[in-house]
């Protein structure tokens, strides 16, 4: 098996994620975007699963709560987000 040798660096581009490997470069998005995303999706659509996906991101690694509210007040959403705010607020999630 490799070891975590091919792991070259992580750093941070504005909001993407970027890891370096042998094989490459990976983007990802940011917790706080991937909560977005998944917000997005509930207050659009009504879909629960993607609020408890929200959740559980944000439960695992810390997020800008304060940016997903703004965003979630430009998305015309404030008071849905308000009602599920207590879901996304956390202690101890890992920084990421």
């Amino acid at each position: 098996l490799r070891s975590r040798a091919w792991l070259r660096s992580t750093r941070e581009r504005g909001r993407v994620e970027v890891i370096e490997t042998v094989t490459g470069t990976l983007r990802i998005i940011s917790p706080t975007d991937c909560v977005k995303d998944r917000l997005a999706w509930f207050y659009h659509t009504g879909d629960t699963q993607s609020l408890e996906q929200a959740a559980m991101v944000a439960s695992t690694v810390s997020i800008d709560l304060d940016e997903v509210e703004r965003w979630s007040a430009s998305e015309g959403m404030q008071s849905e987000f308000e009602g599920i705010r207590s879901m996304l607020e956390h202690s101890g999630g890992m920084a990421w």
